[in-house]
């Protein structure tokens, strides 16, 4: 029986080429974008998955709070490990890691710079980043051993054997042997590095990290067994409160595998982040899938009375209800097969461009016994999904009426067929709209006036030979034509990653505490970076200056000075003078408001030249820029990178979201229109008698394409008022997690609907022309 449902679905098949090429196309070309988006979903929920001790890992989290600020950070203090592994019975290890750094390493005459972090001994222990070479015990006990991935050890020793015992230079001033050599994380990894080196060669030049009160590092505990996270959450809240009076740090564990989608914390949202976008997409998959098998479903209960007679004789010969209905869900599931092969082949053709749209590494898992389990839960319920109404709609045939030839398919399926088109136009309204929101959101985040010049401007790590000797590096560098200003900061002003509660002023209320942004500078940062002053002046060379502070406008609001410049207040524990005012500016993600910032002049802190650079002749004053580098310190190399590109990174994610809705609207909106450019195609055929005799009766051409066109305008229109308050909603909800963002405007509801439109009517539009041109003779020649 089954081998005649397929022989008969094929011939099905054979004889309405043009129906059957639609439904294929439509479906192969629905179900390649959605494998696309689900491939990246998977990729996405994969981050972080693959440590063997995962479910008892997890990483420390701060929130702190203030009577108008809340924040919650991953750093933590230095002594906070230890605390936890002593008060806290059901931690068993707590190890500590820096944030990445890019330091140069050298090997003989050759050196360049590369990636990596600091780290407790027990570090490879808790984490499965798994070791070729060496233990991962002992690799970090010592002061002087260094982890390196494979890769850095291909590339620094080259056709060499084992590298254990190697020496490594760092920054021209340690050397460090290595004691293991690791696989290079994955892509899924939160945790990348080409390098480890150890925490207490760290912890030695920055002892202040050891007070409760300074974060500068992340922390990670191993628990001893899985599921006590409320457990544990409940008993250290309050630990560094405990040890560390008037703190307003609170702490909470979150699973490692949860850290990479789960980033997104403020008072009200817990835990969101990139699992919105997860979220985003897999609807979005559904959406076109759903898509794609309304136009089957739509195109099988049009074609119905083609079928009639076929199951009015298939009855009379002893069919039976389920026998008919197991004959069209073959068919379904045949052109639903062919589709999913057709897919495939394109995901597999599409592949590389879509990783370089994504930045990501993702293939075809064919060794993935998971993959064919989707593969095949994804052709039945597609199958089943577009098939089952026409299966119990054509099988519900009363045998009878069609052999009688009264049969008349009823005003239910053709306002279902109508409700299907209204979903279906519905669903690409609303995705046309989201991609005009998501477009004019990034727009408005790359061209937004942020309070800082970031054309041109350039900046590098500081050699220490630079770094020891920067006013005559400064001096040199102003001569070099095309350099229009230089200096050092400690962190990027567009992402300022330091902050600090130790700033008090006079009338300072006891019960105030606020969480300053803080950004230490050379003299010439406020003018390299394009920063306004607003009253006073900035940082120059004179020695009082080291004992100046800047504030941003925001500070003094919060501070509520009347008359700052000039005021004297007091920056951990030091008397400093205000010496100006700085228009605010975006220290910080547009996602957040700006917050008080303070700018100081410590000459040791900063750690980054920045240049603001002339674009006539940038290629060569880049290049005696290098040059002048290896002129004070010739073994680093001239690395530099440009500060909007910098900042475009910092918004990566929305970019690549606002491409990727881009594509996939455009095919939900592809596929709509192919499927209503079928259904209008069988209409106008449909109804061909009944435009010979309107054109015989002195009906125009327009009149007869009007007739027939009104009555999908009408669907398309409904779909519009249907697709724009749900769409609105989900809108306001995303642009609310901007501190800064654009106005919904309901014009931007009305050019998706004009656009809907206007591909219904082009698609409808031609085939209501054809059969109104077709000459009357020819459609009544048999009446």
């Amino acid at each position: 029986m089954l081998k005649n449902y397929f022989k008969v679905a094929y011939r099905n098949l054979l004889k309405y080429k043009g129906y059957a090429a639609i439904n294929i196309a439509g479906l192969a070309i629905g179900l390649a974008t959605s494998m696309l988006i689900f491939l990246w979903v998977a990729d996405e929920v994969s981050f972080d998955n693959f440590h063997e001790k995962g479910d008892r890992l997890y990483r420390v989290m701060e929130d702190q709070i203030y009577p108008d600020q809340f924040f919650t950070f991953q750093s933590t203090p230095g002594g906070l490990a230890e605390l936890l592994e002593e008060e806290i019975p059901e931690v068993k290890n707590a190890t500590r890691i820096t944030w990445n750094s890019e330091e140069l390493l050298s090997v003989g005459e050759v050196g360049f710079w590369d990636n990596g972090f600091y780290a407790d001994p027990d570090f490879l222990t808790l984490f499965s980043f798994p070791v070729v070479e060496g233990s991962a015990e002992s690799a970090l006990a010592g002061r002087h051993g260094m982890v390196i991935t494979k890769e850095l050890a291909d590339k620094m020793f080259p056709d060499e054997g084992s590298v254990l015992g190697k020496t490594i230079r760092v920054n021209e001033t340690d050397e460090y042997k290595v004691t293991a050599v690791v696989e290079t994380p994955p892509a899924n990894s939160s945790l990348t590095f080409q390098f480890i080196l150890p925490f207490d060669v760290y912890l030695s030049g920055n002892d202040w990290l050891l007070d409760l009160g300074n974060n500068g590092i992340r922390t990670f505990v191993l628990t001893h067994q899985a599921g006590q996270l409320a457990q544990i959450n409940e008993k250290i809240r309050m630990i560094i409160k405990e040890h560390n009076e008037g703190s307003v740090v609170e702490v909470f564990l979150q699973s490692v595998e949860d850290m990479y989608l789960h980033d997104k914390f403020t008072e009200t949202i817990r835990g969101g982040g990139r699992i919105e976008y997860v979220q985003l997409f897999t609807i979005i998959g559904l959406i076109i899938i759903l898509i794609a098998c309304i136009n089957f479903m739509n195109l099988s209960t049009a074609r119905s009375a083609r079928r009639a007679r076929e199951v009015g004789v298939r009855k009379v010969v002893g069919s039976t209800r389920g026998m008919l209905m197991g004959q069209f869900l073959g068919e379904s599931f045949l052109i639903v097969l062919i589709a999913t092969f057709l897919a495939l082949a394109g995901v597999y053709f599409l592949l590389p461009s879509f990783n370089e749209l994504t930045g990501k590494e993702i293939g075809l898992p064919l060794t993935d016994f998971r993959f064919y389990l989707a593969l095949i839960l994804l052709v039945s319920g597609t199958s089943f999904f577009a098939g089952a109404y026409p299966a119990f709609f054509l099988s519900r045939f009363n045998m009878i009426s069609v052999i009688k030839g009264s049969f008349r398919t009823g005003k239910g399926a053709a306002f279902f067929r109508k409700g299907l088109v209204v979903f279906q136009f519905a669903l690409s309204i609303a995705l046309i709209a989201g991609t005009f929101v998501i477009r004019q959101q990034v727009q408005y985040i790359k061209t937004k006036n942020i309070g800082l010049d970031r054309e041109n401007v350039i900046y590098f790590m500081a050699p220490d030979e630079v770094k020891n000797r920067f006013s005559t590096f400064r001096e040199e560098a102003l001569t070099i034509d095309g350099v229009a200003n230089l200096a050092m900061t400690m962190h990027l002003p567009t992402n300022v990653g330091n902050s600090t509660q130790g700033v008090d002023w006079p009338g300072k209320d006891p019960e105030s505490n606020i969480l300053f942004d803080h950004l230490a500078i050379t003299p010439g940062a406020v003018e390299t970076f394009g920063m306004t002053m607003k009253y006073g002046r900035s940082f120059d060379d004179r020695l009082t200056d080291t004992t100046a502070i800047i504030l941003n406008e925001e500070a003094v609001n919060r501070m509520k000075l009347e008359d700052p410049v000039g005021e004297v207040i007091s920056f951990w524990g030091e008397d400093r003078t205000v010496i100006g005012i700085v228009n605010d500016f975006h220290s910080n993600s547009l996602h957040r408001p700006i917050e008080p910032l303070v700018l100081t002049y410590f000459p040791d802190m900063p750690s980054t030249v920045v240049a603001k650079i002339s674009g006539d002749r940038m290629e060569k004053t880049l290049a005696e820029l290098g040059d002048l580098q290896k002129k004070f310190e010739p073994a680093y190399p001239f690395d530099y990178y440009f500060l909007d590109e910098n900042f475009e990174k910092t918004y990566k994610s929305e970019t690549l979201i606002g491409t990727l809705v881009n594509y996939f609207a455009f095919m939900a909106i592809f596929i709509s229109g192919l499927g209503l450019f079928a259904l209008a195609s069988y209409t106008a055929e449909q109804r061909r008698k009944e435009i010979g005799i309107r054109k015989v009766l002195g009906a125009e051409v327009g009149q007869l394409v009007y007739l027939i066109g009104s009555h999908f305008a009408l669907l398309v229109i409904i779909a519009f008022i249907v697709a724009v308050p749900l769409t609105y909603s989900l809108l306001s909800g995303w642009l609310e997690n901007y501190a800064y963002h654009v106005e919904l405007n309901w014009l931007i509801f009305v050019l998706a609907g004009v656009a809907a439109f206007i591909v219904a009517a082009l698609t409808v539009s031609y085939h209501s022309y054809k059969a109104a041109s077709v000459n009357p003779a020819d459609t009544l020649r048999n009446e």
